[in-house]
């Protein structure tokens, strides 16, 4: 996986995604104050802003990151997860933790979206979500092929051939049968 990004594109965008992450701060913090106005309704739009602009840039991991913040605020908003001063600031640590996370993007760190992971999870832990597994915000680059090797490793007899699938068949078999009696370890045995 290549963890160089181009931020030419981010850089074209960069200024209204934090002007839209900034208001929708903004508006989360004067419904703070005045539950009972449009506020939320207004950093949900901030957010849907923020979150297009940067699946147009094709950022796949920070995507789903922002979509998360997003979907938390619609969720206050229509009070299918209970408004409190907890989930505000869940709110707000996913928007500072992406600023940072851009502005480190910005400054030349390596586009690795699993940083945002502890907050990715607080955030769908808040809408009363399991606990995404960090393969949630694992996109690898599905370009780039793998190097060609110097010399190709020499053909196995057909006897070599049958043991070593005779024995990956075994040890597989074996894990599964550790798996299915509720032993977790079965499950690095059927890996080997």
């Amino acid at each position: 996986m290549s963890l160089d990004l181009d931020i030419g594109p981010l850089s074209w965008v960069k200024s209204e995604i934090d002007l839209a992450l900034e208001r929708a701060g903004a508006a989360l913090s004067a419904h703070m104050a005045n539950p009972s106005g449009k506020e939320l309704a207004d950093a949900r739009g901030h957010l849907h802003q923020a979150n297009g602009a940067l699946a147009i840039v094709g950022l796949a991991g920070i995507s789903e990151f922002s979509d998360s913040i997003e979907q938390l605020v619609i969720t206050l908003a229509e009070g299918t997860t209970p408004w409190s001063d907890e989930a505000a600031a869940t709110v707000h640590l996913g928007l500072n933790t992406l600023r940072g996370y851009l502005d480190g993007l910005m400054g030349g760190e390596p586009n690795q979206p699993l940083k945002l992971l502890p907050a990715f999870q607080a955030l769908m832990a808040a809408r009363g979500q399991p606990a995404p597994e960090p393969t949630a915000l694992f996109f690898p680059d599905l370009t780039q092929r793998p190097p060609k090797r110097d010399v190709e490793p020499p053909p196995l007899t057909s006897d070599k051939l049958e043991a070593r699938l005779k024995m990956a068949r075994m040890s597989f078999e074996r894990g599964l049968l550790k798996w299915l009696k509720g032993e977790n370890r079965g499950i690095a045995e059927m890996k080997t």
